[in-house]
């Protein structure tokens, strides 16, 4: 009867594989990083994860997954966290040039308010 090779990872009695690789800090808290800068602070979250991929990328760990999902998480969260600084400012910047556009909020009684005290009169 022919012998059955056996696993290249060690398995304990229940058949459960113990993990071999060993995860990097780094690339762990890249992609923990990148996630999270998700949920609003891109820009603070987000450029350290970049970072930190990138480093951990460059020593060639064998968890490179993590660093990867890190480093794009990142990349997205930050170029969408400039887009809204971007919008955000431009919007600023043509309100300030254009308030004969807002006219409506400066005033001190809302146009509904005048239809309404001139029609009880």
């Amino acid at each position: 009867m022919p012998e059955v090779p056996k696993a290249n990872h060690p398995a304990d009695k229940s058949g459960h594989v113990a993990a071999t690789e060993p995860v990097s800090g780094l690339g762990m808290a890249s992609m923990i990083l990148g996630i999270v800068s998700f949920t609003g602070p891109g820009l603070i979250l987000g450029i350290p994860a970049i970072v930190m991929a990138a480093i951990d990328l460059k020593n060639k760990t064998p968890s490179r997954g993590f660093a990867i999902t890190g480093l794009v998480t990142g990349i997205i969260s930050t170029i969408l966290s400039l887009m809204v600084i971007a919008i955000v400012i431009i919007f600023s910047i043509w309100s300030y040039n254009n308030p004969e556009e807002f006219q409506d909020f400066y005033d001190d009684t809302p146009p509904h308010t005048q239809q309404f005290e001139s029609s009880h009169i």
